[in-house]
């Protein structure tokens, strides 16, 4: 296993190029922010999901048109895939141009980034992918969960923003899969 390029004397601890600093802060903050969206997405997901089922209420008493609330979980998992992709493809271009300017650390990471065992690979990959599974949850709650408890009047709409958003969450899996191709083959060469 190949260990990540030596700084020498005249070289800053993170790069050649002082300025690289200043971007390895921007891709740190990018990455946390990143991180709040996902933690956000989880929990109006499930703050939603409880509104709707009637969670703390008792028998009769929950009102079965709240359980239509539960269309909006699916655009909570879109607006956070969307602001996560696209905090993704802003940290890659940073890196491609660290990259493309000869940095000697995103050089050694581009190397890592190819085949199979890219250890970047998997948040955004867990992004969208829990994305998908909250969407076919809601699938697979209206095909074998209960029926009595979901308003017949609402199941279409339950069909269409599930069904919308896998192919939300699909769609952005792919446009950040291009960009990320694109990108990895800057300062590759």
């Amino acid at each position: 296993m190949t260990e990540p390029p030596a700084s020498s004397s005249s070289q800053t601890p993170l790069g050649p190029n002082p300025a690289f600093n200043i971007l390895r802060t921007e891709i740190i903050e990018t990455q946390k922010t990143g991180a709040d969206f996902v933690k956000w997405k989880l929990i109006a997901a499930a703050a939603v999901a409880s509104l709707a089922i009637g969670v703390g209420q008792h028998g009769d008493k929950a009102d079965p048109d709240l359980r239509l609330l539960v269309c909006l979980i699916p655009l909570i998992c879109a607006y956070a895939d969307l602001m996560s992709t696209d905090l993704a493809i802003r940290i890659l271009s940073l890196a491609a141009y660290m990259r493309d300017q000869q940095d000697p650390y995103e050089k050694w990471v581009q190397h890592r980034r190819r085949g199979l065992a890219n250890p970047f690979a998997l948040a955004p990959l867990a992004v969208h992918a829990s994305s998908v599974a909250m969407n076919l949850l809601i699938l697979g709650i209206l095909r074998y969960g209960p029926s009595h408890q979901w308003p017949k009047s609402h199941v279409d709409w339950y069909l269409i923003s599930a069904t919308a958003g896998t192919v939300i969450a699909m769609l952005l899996w792919i446009w950040y899969y291009v960009c990320a191709k694109r990108l990895a083959r800057v300062g590759s060469l």
